[in-house]
């Protein structure tokens, strides 16, 4: 009848931790990248100066915004505010894209996407 058999899950009767557990389970916004994240570094070496920008005394900060990867690799950059010259620009999103690697972020223990701001800055010495 209705007796539990082997194998069966047995909810004691007012256990309502099943339904606690779809709540965690199911946070909104699962899936979708982290925002706002504080971005932390594992490499961010410089960008190579353009030498048109060299040679005509450019400076500037670029403000990129940046979706990292679970793994930490940059998969998406986009100039959020530009230095106000295009080729630092371009040097900047170059970099990050190609050679800029990122701590993954964590959302409840699990490496997840990310997507946060980070400035790069080109200032002659």
């Amino acid at each position: 009848t209705d007796m539990p058999q082997p194998g069966d899950i047995v909810v004691p009767p007012g256990d309502a931790r099943t339904d606690v557990v779809t709540e965690v389970v199911t946070p909104p916004g699962i899936g979708q990248p982290l925002q706002g994240a504080h971005l932390e570094y594992a490499s961010a070496p410089p960008p190579p100066y353009p030498r048109e920008a060299l040679l005509d005394g450019l400076t500037g900060t670029v403000m990129l915004q940046v979706l990292v990867d679970v793994d930490g690799k940059p998969i998406e950059v986009t100039v959020q505010r530009s230095s106000g010259h295009r080729a630092l620009d371009a040097a900047a999103r170059r970099q990050v894209l190609s050679k800029w690697r990122f701590r993954p972020a964590m959302r409840d223990g699990v490496a997840v996407q990310a997507i946060g701001v980070v400035p790069v800055e080109f200032k002659l010495d």
